[in-house]
């Protein structure tokens, strides 16, 4: 079709042309023309077609190289949220097959599809007992920290990730980016992304309530949420457990409708070890540090 176009393109010039008074030998500049803007015509497209197919390839790139998220106190906040109400606890998840350091999940940039995969796969039933070192299906607190570390800093501090035992963690990670250790009868307060760990558990903080109590993530069975403590007076009832239920219902509400995750006892705020994170590694331009626990909330949740 496109032959017998150019065809008559050329028949028609011919036939205008010696109208004209001009001979049919002078038809052959204007097929020449129509060669010429074919050409160039090709070569536009095919320049065109690479800087698409350029352009693809870069877009694949960027789906399986997601960037890091930045070493700032909103940065490591947000990236811990991100699997919050979305992924199940798992006995070993986080952790490698010889349960000696972190696993391929906790030094991959980004969440694991697989652990929204089974929390959808699962209901209200879940009994994390019997999915014992199901490793790549979840998440436990000390692989869930070593995840959130390796969000900001990937391999920039440790060649291994970021996953050790749960009251270890306090204590390695001074020693791997600095900052301050605090016992825990010598913890005063609590602030954005401070590690609290004790054996057995491992948590990070969002922020501390006008009341005392704190607002706080973790994996713990059955599932990975937000959760309040009481108040250091023993109330229940307090301003970070509230937080915790009204945004769970809000933004997880199907893990929120599933579990009830959002409160815990008042060891919560006795028995833990501290970690504080040195400014000049987890920087805070966003001002997380000076904020009410329900301004980063809202910042993080962009309301």
């Amino acid at each position: 079709m496109k032959h017998k176009r150019k065809l008559s393109l050329v028949i028609l010039m011919t036939v205008i042309l010696t109208g004209c008074g001009m001979s049919k030998n002078e038809t052959i500049p204007v097929t020449n023309e129509i060669d010429r803007i074919v050409t160039e015509a090709k070569t536009d497209y095919n320049a065109l077609s690479d800087t698409a197919e350029t352009f693809s390839d870069e877009i694949e790139y960027m789906i399986q190289n997601p960037p890091s998220a930045p070493a700032t106190v909103k940065g490591m906040l947000s990236a811990a949220i991100e699997p919050v109400g979305k992924c199940l606890y798992v006995w070993g998840g986080g952790w490698n097959e010889e349960d000696t350091a972190a696993g391929i999940e906790a030094m991959t940039i980004g969440p694991s599809q697989r652990w929204y995969e089974f929390f959808n796969e699962n209901d209200r039933n879940y009994n994390f007992r019997k999915t014992r070192y199901q490793i790549h299906d979840g998440l436990d607190c000390s692989g869930y920290v070593g995840y959130i570390t390796y969000q900001v800093f990937e391999d920039e501090y440790s060649d291994f990730g970021y996953v050790f035992k749960a009251g270890e963690i306090p204590g390695k990670y001074l020693n791997l980016f600095g900052g301050e250790y605090h016992k825990s009868y010598e913890v005063g307060d609590y602030q954005p992304c401070d590690i609290m760990g004790k054996s057995g558990h491992v948590f990070i903080v969002i922020g501390q309530c006008d009341d005392g109590s704190v607002l706080f993530m973790h994996a713990s069975p059955p599932a990975l949420s937000l959760c309040g403590t009481p108040t250091p007076g023993g109330r229940s009832e307090s301003q970070a457990v509230i937080l915790a239920r009204q945004y769970m219902s809000l933004y997880r509400s199907e893990c929120y409708n599933r579990y009830d995750t959002c409160s815990r006892d008042r060891s919560f705020l006795t028995g833990y070890n501290q970690f504080r994170w040195d400014p000049s590694v987890l920087s805070d331009p966003d001002g997380y540090r000076d904020m009410t626990v329900e301004e980063i909330l809202a910042d993080l949740f962009e309301e």
